[in-house]
């Protein structure tokens, strides 16, 4: 599917959208809401995007980076950006997640770590 110079609609509702395959290089997503998306295999020119698991109260976990490095991850309305995202997540998961979803919120965490390295050939650069 290509999606190319198209412009979503601000606050476009893409929540549960098929979007696997898509080519969204040129599309304008601005304030358009993707959540519960299925993103996989979207193209996105130089972002990828990986979508962690969902944990079981529904939270939604995902990784963001390009090919020219770095990472943003967002976990429902948190997100955290640069070298130490990965340990500001998992101090916001000991300190602030409750209890009872502190573990899977932490495997989900290590989860997105290892995609990140895997894209970055192993590093966390």
């Amino acid at each position: 599917m290509l999606i190319e110079n198209y412009n979503i609609e601000p606050l476009a509702d893409l929540r549960g959208a098929n979007l696997i395959e898509a080519d969204l290089s040129r599309a304008n997503l601005i304030e358009a809401d993707l959540s519960r998306a299925n993103l996989r295999g979207a193209y996105f020119g130089g972002l990828i995007i990986k979508q962690g698991p969902i944990r079981s109260d529904g939270y939604q976990y995902m990784l963001f980076t390009s090919n020219l490095g770095g990472c943003v991850i967002i976990a429902g309305c948190r997100q955290w950006v640069g070298e130490d995202a990965f340990e500001q997540a998992r101090h916001h998961c000991e300190t602030e997640t409750d209890k009872k979803y502190r573990p899977e919120a932490l495997r989900i965490i290590d989860f997105l770590e290892r995609e990140f390295q895997a894209i970055n050939g192993g590093s966390n650069d």
